[in-house]
């Protein structure tokens, strides 16, 4: 018989390879560190372009940067004995030789040239309408919605629903809450069924939970190809063109304007949160607009998004996802 090895319900105090494969996919420590290891994987081209080797490089550098924060929050909790300079100051070095722009950001607090700002603040308080804050359900209108779980701990778990007005982009409303993920899962359910919907399609990385949590419901979940990247890049010209309507939600407006554009190595550009803020409520919404922006009239589903999602709008078009 097969091995079997325990699931870890957190990083190891060491380094050891295939750990985050043994991560219990139901803790918020794993989906923090799979949404890290998607964007790495992606800066290098995707991981299907990876060697072993690569792959267990960026394994590690995920473990070394993990190890950081957690030195650093001894030191900020001043528990000073438990802050080791030596190997703190190794483990930066280390960083610092395989993206050192990224690592002189996040640990010397230098100013990076490959970064900027994605999306300004007066594009989205230009589409923003001053009320209501949510608009409710109008006979006739054929909704969409999209959800980004956030597996618990500092994530929020999102929904946004919205519709189209001739060719206006309505985004009806956007919710985040914290806490139990299966209580959050029926709450939306609910509120998918109360607005015409009935399918939701979501990130092929989301946990199992996930769309077994949507059935016991009755919703189906299918996953969705594409990056967060591409979704986001859907969403600006949208907006940019003056189609879009955002709810006036303050969390929604700090996180658009705090997504930015970074250029990797091999000069793709990424469009993602920075380094320990969040995107849960801008990657809702602009997975609602991507799809209002590419559906057909006879179309009415959901999309999913778990947390490090990846969608891109044209996948669903062609594939005939049609609820009547």
């Amino acid at each position: 018989m097969p091995e079997i090895h325990p699931k870890y319900r957190d990083i190891p105090d060491r380094f050891a390879a295939g750990y985050l494969e043994r991560l219990d996919g139901r803790t918020a420590i794993a989906v923090e560190m799979r949404a890290r290891w998607q964007s790495m994987t992606d800066d290098l081209g995707g991981v299907d372009r990876l060697s072993y080797s690569q792959r267990s490089l960026v394994e590690r550098a995920l473990w070394i940067e993990h190890w950081i924060a957690q030195q650093e929050r001894e030191l900020a909790e001043g528990r000073i004995g438990a802050f080791d300079a030596g190997r703190w100051t190794q483990a930066t070095n280390s960083l610092l030789r395989d993206d050192a722009a990224r690592a002189s950001a996040e640990y010397l607090a230098q100013f990076r040239s490959d970064v900027e700002q994605f999306i300004a603040q007066d594009q989205v308080q230009a589409a923003q309408r001053s009320k209501p804050l949510e608009l409710p359900r109008q006979e006739g209108i054929i909704y969409t919605a999209f959800v980004d779980p956030g597996g618990g701990g500092k994530d929020e778990y999102t929904l946004a629903i919205g519709h189209r007005e001739g060719d206006r982009l309505v985004v009806d409303l956007v919710h985040g809450r914290k806490g139990n993920p299966a209580a959050i899962t029926a709450d939306y359910a609910k509120t998918l069924k109360s607005y015409g919907i009935f399918r939701v399609a979501g990130d092929r990385y989301a946990g199992a939970w996930v769309p077994t949590e949507f059935s016991r419901h009755g919703i189906t979940y299918e996953p969705a190809p594409g990056t967060r990247s591409e979704l986001y890049a859907s969403f600006a010209p949208a907006l940019n063109s003056g189609v879009v309507e955002l709810p006036a939600c303050d969390v929604l407006e700090r996180q658009l304007v705090a997504l930015e554009r970074r250029t990797t190595r091999g000069g793709r550009d990424i469009i993602d949160h920075a380094p320990g803020a969040h995107d849960d409520r801008a990657n809702a919404v602009a997975g609602v607009v991507a799809q209002l922006a590419k559906k057909r009239s006879d179309q009415v589903f959901g999309v999913l998004d778990y947390g490090y999602s990846h969608w891109h709008p044209m996948g669903w078009a062609s594939r005939g996802m049609v609820q009547h």
